[in-house]
């Protein structure tokens, strides 16, 4: 029996998984299989026993409930992923998404697969002890308990609304980081920003991409993350055209944002190694 740490099955030739696919070959044990039939055969031929799966799903309805199920009885401890194409952002609103299964779109396995990944290297038992049927409030409580240990340092919140910035703070200030708020005209002085964080609704508008650019401007030695709804790739590209380091998806995980945090500070310690 092969014990492959990471399965990737389906549609893994797409161009929108092609980033995703090359980084897990890169820094994981995988094994990369596009037949879903095939995959399904390995696992139960006893050939491969992954620790995570990841399905790779281009458009809606590619493949049935069935089918990922057929994994899921197969190797129940597995943790499943559903890797999605842009075309599966509505399933969850006017589709049939597949149950117990955590999704990912394709612009955000930067923020979420290094995290898994690292957590398999660590050999951490979270992915494999919680069941399909955890609810978030499970999932959070296991996971605040294996953040790392934080890198203090500010970070710059530009919202417009209040709540927002107290949401995305408390985030921030779990990990060990302090906050200050920025909206509107109000630049309160600030010394030390680490990290930049801007939550907006759409690159497409004008007024939001000056907005983002002034923002940017002025934090020219920090890291900067986007958050926007739904962004499709033309806007992610724009994003890190104006030099965003990473782009999250609204609505969000806490966990992804803590593991762009975390990301975000190995990445720093390693400058400052250099």
């Amino acid at each position: 029996m092969k014990k492959c740490n990471v399965l990737v099955v389906g549609d893994t030739n797409h161009e929108a998984f092609e980033p995703c696919v090359q980084w897990l070959k890169t820094h994981i044990d995988t094994t990369v299989i596009s037949d879903f039939s095939q995959a399904v055969s390995a696992i139960r031929s006893g050939g491969l026993y992954p620790k995570l799966i990841v399905i790779a799903q281009s458009r809606p309805g590619q493949f049935s409930a069935a089918e990922v199920e057929s994994l899921y009885v197969l190797s129940p401890l597995t943790h499943l992923v559903a890797l999605l194409g842009s075309w599966c952002e509505g399933e969850t609103r006017s589709g049939k998404p597949w149950p117990g299964v955590q999704r990912i779109y394709w612009h955000e396995w930067e923020s979420q697969i290094p995290g898994m990944v690292s957590r398999i290297k660590s050999s951490s038992e979270t992915l494999r002890t919680l069941p399909r049927t955890a609810t978030r409030a499970e999932e959070l409580h296991v996971l605040s308990n294996e953040r790392p240990t934080p890198s203090l340092g500010l970070v710059a919140i530009q919202t417009e609304q209040f709540a927002s910035y107290e949401a995305i703070s408390t985030a921030c200030c779990l990990v060990g980081h302090s906050t200050v708020w920025v909206h509107g005209e109000n630049w309160p002085h600030m010394e030390g920003v680490v990290l930049g964080i801007w939550d907006g609704k759409s690159l497409l508008g004008s007024s939001e991409r000056t907005r983002l650019r002034d923002f940017v401007s002025r934090l020219p030695n920090s890291s900067v993350i986007a958050m926007l709804d739904f962004p499709r790739s033309d806007e992610v590209g724009l994003a890190h055209a104006m030099r965003i380091d990473h782009v999250i998806s609204k609505p969000f995980l806490l966990e992804e944002l803590w593991d762009v945090i975390k990301l975000k500070s190995i990445s720093d310690s390693l400058r400052e190694a250099a």
